[in-house]
């Protein structure tokens, strides 16, 4: 019997996600708003249409099959979803708690929406999660019921001087960021730029972004097709080098945690379960660099770089920093605006902000009028001026193409995540997939700054892979590698998961 390769998920577990939505999700804002009211407008149609949501984004796990796991894409991003939101505001857990002596929510208010009235913004709060809704359940259609893409012949062989190579890597994304960070007039002058905005302070210096990324993208290649990796003290240190390298040269906080979670995620692969005790150490560090270099980069707005904050945690500080950021966010969501504003305010771009995806490999500097991604053209046109503001991807295939353009996008992206689960059932067994399944399951999304990146991490991983030996564009191979144990041996490309199993 061929193995699960998604990492089954137990009933416990699914009692215990299913028990949290309802108990945070649901139980927790009705009984609030039987106990105190609502102080905004149409608290009934929207509580009902979260609930309706909530459903929806549950329905792999309510109605779970054999063929699903943790890394399934139907269910992996609900979960980091959940996760994320916990570790970014732990208050959160307490809620329940307080929901009789604090009113749940308050009155609706966005920067982008500053003159309109409650009741306004309350439609368009309650027709954004229609069309969510709307986007979920055609993905679901195109998942079970679309057409079946036929999976790639692939050739992987045994690598070659793994260690080597991805230390040449590391070494040139390293002197790379080094002479980055010389022109930039030093680290601290480079981070100081970011209180203009990192989408101006970074204009047109994607190309040597993605070199420096390189050598994160070795090193998860590295723990993957290598097994001894984490005993191997070198590993560690280059590890500990590249992580805090690509927060440094972006000042994304979500580039380190997303470099954890995708070394946690070949973990899962290679040993077929989930590390309860890495998975909670590795929260609790999240929190406190969420925290920490949240504040680090705050620090800019003023013109300097605070460092004491890298070393001066204090708990509470950060608990009160993660309120402050999610009243931010929840004040200055790209997605809400952008329902909204079109097409009534502001016209529908019919695929202008895809087409700087599908050039993404021209250079800003070659081509300054490329077009701007959905961001970039929230932040100057609905936010009027600033720093780019994620639509997500719903929101950018809306203001694309309305809701014929969401539909269509999100059926492509069921249908793309049918064959992603297919494709990795197939070729389970072999680590340089992994890499590029976990690459794609995590990073890509049907929106323009998600498909950007994702091609920035794909092509330098697709190369390193190749170059190793670990991948082969040779048709006339007909032999793979496949790992035993703690070697490797040859197999036939035979699927791994019969046809009658795929799921």
């Amino acid at each position: 019997m061929s193995r699960n390769p998604f990492i089954p998920m137990i009933l416990g577990y699914r009692i215990l996600i299913i028990g949290y939505v309802f108990l945070y999700n649901i139980f927790t804002p009705g009984l609030s708003i039987i106990l105190h009211g609502s102080v905004s407008p149409l608290p009934g149609w929207r509580y009902t249409a979260e609930i309706a949501y909530l459903f929806l984004l549950l329905l792999p796990i309510l109605f779970y099959r054999s063929s699903y796991g943790w890394l399934h894409p139907l269910i992996f991003p609900a979960i980091f979803g959940i996760a994320t939101g916990i570790v970014r505001n732990p208050q959160l857990l307490l809620e329940p708690f307080l929901v009789f002596s604090e009113q749940h929510g308050g009155e609706i208010h966005h920067v982008a929406l500053w003159s309109w009235s409650q009741e306004a913004i309350a439609w368009a709060a309650l027709k954004a999660k229609i069309i969510s809704m709307v986007a979920l359940s055609v993905y679901y259609f195109g998942f079970f019921f679309g057409p079946q893409p036929s999976i790639p012949y692939l050739t992987f062989t045994k690598p070659r001087n793994i260690i080597p190579k991805v230390l040449t890597v590391v070494a040139l994304s390293a002197v790379v960021f080094l002479i980055y960070i010389h022109f930039k007039g030093g680290l601290t002058a480079h981070i100081s730029s970011w209180g203009q905005g990192r989408f101006i302070a970074l204009a047109g210096e994607g190309p040597v972004m993605v070199l420096i990324e390189c050598g994160m993208v070795a090193s998860l290649i590295w723990f993957a097709l290598d097994r001894t990796a984490s005993r191997n003290p070198l590993f560690w240190i280059v590890l500990l080098f590249v992580v805090p390298v690509n927060f440094f040269t972006f000042g994304s906080r979500s580039s380190v945690i997303s470099a954890v979670v995708l070394f946690l995620m070949i973990f899962m692969i290679r040993h077929q379960k989930i590390p309860k005790v890495k998975i909670i150490a590795i929260a609790v560090a999240a929190f406190i660099l969420v925290g920490a270099l949240g504040t680090l980069r705050r620090s800019t707005y003023q013109g300097e770089v605070d460092w004491t904050v890298l070393t001066d945690f204090n708990f509470k500080e950060s608990i009160e920093e993660a309120r402050e950021e999610i009243e931010f966010r929840e004040t200055n969501n790209g997605y809400l605006p952008v329902i909204a504003k079109v097409p009534d305010k502001v016209g529908l771009l019919y695929g202008k902000s895809y087409v700087g995806t599908l050039l993404f490999f021209i250079p800003r500097a070659l081509w300054p009028d490329k077009p701007r991604g959905a961001g970039a053209m929230n932040g100057e046109i609905i936010f009027e001026g600033g720093a780019g503001v994620p639509t997500g991807p719903v929101g950018e295939a809306y203001w694309n193409f309305y809701i014929p353009g969401v539909v269509i996008m999100f059926f492509l992206y069921g249908l793309f995540h049918r064959w992603l689960s297919r494709t990795f059932a197939q070729y389970s067994r072999v680590p340089a997939a992994w890499v590029l399944y976990v690459l794609t399951l995590f990073t890509f999304s049907p929106e323009s700054i998600s498909m950007v990146k994702w091609f920035d991490l794909m092509i330098p991983a697709i190369f390193i892979l190749y170059w190793m030996g670990a991948l082969s564009f040779n048709k006339r191979k007909k032999r793979r590698y496949v790992p035993t144990g703690a070697g490797m041996k040859m197999t036939s490309m035979n699927p791994i998961w019969g046809k009658g199993s795929s799921p």
